[in-house]
């Protein structure tokens, strides 16, 4: 299910996927969410592979209710304006915000209107309370149509009842998805490229340990094992 490279690690050619109990269990919340419409929390370390199994399932559930998905990711603290204007960018893409709230509230409200929509907030650990509460406010807002998937840390997670309790009490469902164990790197790593095929289960857990149980580590130790394979002695 983890398809693709995280940002800043070459892609590595003959990557496979990982169907884990954990992002198999990822997979079935969204696309509850996507159907229901409802608010889904998703959790886990850096690298496990959170992002890229929430948009696996999205593009698996992309035809349900004619659904689009609209990403929102914000790497270092946001406004509220900036998070405003980075919605009204994915909802009427081209079009300027209005500076009125109350115009703003109203587009907003009309985007919904005619598609219907997944808006994932990923990194929402950087977001503010206003923020996370605005987003609870819209999927409470029986105008709108929207499944709402947000996408953070463990330490996040655990905290949103007393930083955001609105989206905490409109959360449907809460997943956290682990590293991989031990016992699930022998299992699905042979599975993610040629090169670990034939790998020991003994050298398989050691490696595992190395990187933490991440999907984006072993990704990571595939691309330098595979680049010093093609370099030569």
């Amino acid at each position: 299910m983890w398809t693709e490279a995280e940002a800043g690690v070459d892609v590595v050619s003959g990557w496979g996927t990982a169907a884990t109990v954990g992002l198999l269990e990822v997979g079935e919340a969204v696309r509850e969410a996507v159907a229901t419409p409802a608010v889904l929390c998703v959790t886990g370390v850096p690298g496990v592979g959170k992002t890229a199994a929430v948009a696996a399932a999205l593009d698996e559930a992309r035809g349900e209710r004619g659904r689009n998905a609209a990403w929102l990711t914000f790497r270092s603290r946001p406004t509220m304006a900036i998070v405003r204007e980075a919605l009204w960018g994915r909802l009427w893409p081209g079009r300027t915000a209005p500076r009125s709230r109350i115009d703003f509230e109203h587009g907003v409200t009309r985007a919904f209107e005619r598609t219907p929509r997944t808006v994932v907030v990923d990194h929402a650990d950087v977001l503010p309370k206003d923020a996370l509460e605005y987003f609870a406010a819209l999927a409470e807002d029986p105008h709108v149509d929207l499944a709402l998937i947000v996408v953070g840390s463990p330490a996040w997670g655990t905290a949103l009842p007393k930083r955001a309790p609105n989206l905490h009490s409109h959360t449907y469902r809460r997943v956290r998805l682990e590293p991989l164990t031990d016992a699930e790197a022998v299992t699905v790593v042979p599975g993610l490229h040629p090169l670990w095929a034939d790998t020991t289960a003994r050298e398989i857990t050691g490696l595992n340990r190395d990187v933490g149980g991440t999907l984006r580590g072993w990704h990571r130790v595939t691309a330098h094992r595979l680049a010093a394979s093609a370099a030569g002695p």
